[in-house]
């Protein structure tokens, strides 16, 4: 009887640690990179800005996932600006991510003698081609606001 017990211990904490190491080791949303397209404009011209995070939306889950960033500078007309390089996308090992949200700020100066004010947006990227998320995935969601001051 304490054979049995003692197998059945050995069994249920061997399924235990099997269990919880298997997300960890389970997720294959890793080493993803993020970069953007600059196509942001302000009255018509080019405009800087600084990329603050992305929202990723996964369809298979029916929610939106977010990925925080460091701040990251992108001059105007820059393309495939690398943002984040390396990331585990948590929760979305083979989801399907079919819409990027980018939160950024940026300056606007129409006052000669002042700093400028700062401004918030966000803009979504419905275009992305290949939205499975595996390892090695590359999002590059193009930024295409056009904002009037």
């Amino acid at each position: 009887m304490n054979g049995t017990k003692l197998g059945a211990a050995v069994a249920f904490l061997a399924l235990m640690t099997i269990g919880s190491g298997a997300h960890a080791f389970g997720n294959a949303c890793k080493n993803v990179n993020f970069s953007v397209d600059n196509e942001f404009e302000v009255n018509g011209q080019p405009h800087s800005l600084t990329v603050e995070r992305f929202e990723l939306f996964s369809a298979s889950e029916g929610r939106w996932l977010n990925e925080n960033f460091a701040d990251v500078f992108v001059p105007a007309n820059a393309r495939d600006r690398a943002v984040r390089w390396g990331e585990t996308v948590e929760y979305a090992e083979n989801d399907r991510i079919t819409q990027i949200r980018v939160h950024f700020r940026y300056v606007f100066d129409n006052d000669p003698d002042g700093p400028g004010e700062t401004f918030h947006a966000s803009f979504t990227d419905t275009s992305i081609t290949d939205p499975v998320c595996v390892a090695g995935r590359w999002y590059n969601p193009t930024i295409a606001l056009k904002m009037f001051h």
